[in-house]
């Protein structure tokens, strides 16, 4: 009985956090602070049933906790919820090789005859259409993607644009991107938006 009020103490403050990174800003909370509440609402609830889920594994099903009995029903809970998010990993990672197949595909440029400002030791790919595109794709080995409309663009445009995508590379974004994408995944029934 004890591990499934846990789990469903861990379902309602995960769905209060939800629902608290969903509100619009208020004279009391600044617009500035949307994205890092927009973010924690995304992980944390997730996280919560996570590691409830691992503690109530790894403490059992036998005996007492806090004097209240302890049964074999949260474990199974735990246990689908493993499930649950490992099955949710196979449309993300498919995904993600979609995307490697797809970049394959692509020519890829020599950044030292394209122009200085292309990061020379980036496998850059190149996509023949003319409107601005770049973006940093791929999560264990990131690419850079550029467009001959960024090729186009004056130097100084450019740089700031490679600039940009390098920050991606730099922070691991795309690897946060499918891990945050995960996390949303498994967390089904919650309100997103």
């Amino acid at each position: 009985m004890m591990h499934i009020a846990l789990l469903g103490v861990m379902l309602a403050l995960g769905l209060g956090i939800r629902l608290w990174g969903m509100q619009q800003p208020s004279e009391f909370s600044p617009a500035s602070s949307l994205p890092q509440r927009t973010i924690a609402a995304l992980i944390l609830p997730s996280l919560l049933l996570l590691s409830s889920t691992i503690a109530i594994l790894f403490m059992g099903h036998h005996g007492e906790m806090w004097g209240l009995p302890v049964n074999a029903w949260a474990c199974t809970i735990a246990r689908i919820a493993w499930v649950w998010a490992g099955v949710q990993a196979i449309p993300v990672l498919y995904q993600h090789w979609q995307l490697h197949q797809w970049l394959k595909t692509l020519p890829i440029l020599d950044p030292a005859a394209e122009g200085s400002d292309l990061p020379a030791d980036a496998i850059v790919h190149y996509l023949d259409v003319p409107q601005v595109i770049a973006a940093q794709m791929g999560c264990f080995r990131s690419r850079l993607l550029v467009s001959q409309g960024v090729l186009d663009l004056p130097p100084e445009n450019r740089g700031a644009i490679v600039a940009h995508e390098q920050a991606h590379f730099t922070f691991r974004d795309p690897l946060w991107t499918l891990g945050l994408n995960w996390l949303r995944r498994i967390t089904l029934g919650f309100p997103d938006r």
